[in-house]
């Protein structure tokens, strides 16, 4: 086990001190790395299990962790990581349990000075057990991000997710607020290009089809669809084009259900379909 014994009385140590940080780290990283290459469950067995599940049991050690230079980074990440490979294996509720957590610590003021050291650094890895910091993604090679302010982005797209049944308006308002972040508004946050390249486009799909979800207006959600694709399409996001497409055909969809029938709706209706299909295939990850 990474988890210390009870600190004694030495001078000067704290909680951390007799953790093996590196079995720690070791156990971060492959907890990750099965998450990227499509492992949830397995991922869930070694970050519930190796990692948080212990923590969990030893509160204390979770903030002096998270303020380490290296291990502090990696374990905010492996939060986030959980969270998503729980909502992958339809664990919603014990995904919005750590994602409450990180995204408490991600909040607080001083918590992006404390990764500092790391705020810039991007990690790739392959299927492999290697990674390697910065530089291109070699093929079939994922990368993740270490920045705090990148890490907040995720959480709080995961949030929205795991809420948006809820009875009230905060996942809608959650993502409208990180939407309006990205759009200039960075509130101290250092986000790194990728992340705001990347994420303005997802961000204003995800907000469009929670919008629809919970019956808003087809016209707003279809501003908002307009918008989404404009993002994705300069950002190279190929991948987020045909659910943009599928949500752009429901909110149609949606009009027909309200206004006389149009020919020419339906067959807006059907040309987001067809798209929507055509950009599946094209995509090496979507046809697979």
């Amino acid at each position: 086990m990474w988890a210390p014994p009870p600190v004694g009385d030495a001078p000067g140590a704290t909680v951390v001190d007799e953790v093996d940080q590196e079995r720690l780290l070791a156990s971060i990283q492959r907890g990750i790395r099965l998450d990227l290459f499509n492992a949830p469950a397995d991922a869930v067995r070694e970050l519930e299990g190796s990692v948080w599940g212990p923590l969990r049991h030893q509160p204390a050690l979770i903030e002096p962790l998270l303020s380490q230079p290296v291990v502090g980074s990696w374990l905010a990440r492996s939060a986030v990581q959980l969270s998503h490979a729980l909502i992958e294996t339809g664990r919603w509720g014990s995904a919005l349990t750590w994602l409450r957590l990180i995204d408490g610590w991600l909040s607080r003021p001083g918590s992006e000075l404390d990764q500092e050291q790391l705020a810039g650094q991007h990690w790739t890895t392959g299927p492999g057990d290697s990674w390697q910091h910065g530089g291109a993604i070699p093929a079939g090679a994922e990368r993740v991000s270490l920045r705090a302010a990148d890490l907040w982005i995720e959480a709080q797209q995961y949030l929205a997710l795991v809420q948006r049944d809820g009875a009230t308006e905060v996942p809608v308002e959650r993502l409208a607020h990180v939407q309006n972040v990205l759009r200039g508004r960075p509130l101290g946050r250092r986000f790194s290009p990728e992340c705001i390249a990347r994420y303005r486009g997802v961000i204003g799909h995800d907000l469009a089809s929670l919008k629809l979800r919970r019956g808003y207006p087809p016209s707003m959600v279809l501003q908002d669809l307009d918008a989404a694709e404009a993002m994705l399409r300069a950002a190279g996001n190929t991948s987020m084009l045909a659910p943009t497409m599928l949500a752009r055909a429901s909110a149609l969809g949606r009009l027909l259900d309200t206004e006389p029938i149009d020919r020419r709706l339906l067959n807006s209706v059907e040309h987001s379909v067809s798209d929507a299909m055509r950009q599946g295939e094209a995509d090496p990850v979507l046809s697979i």
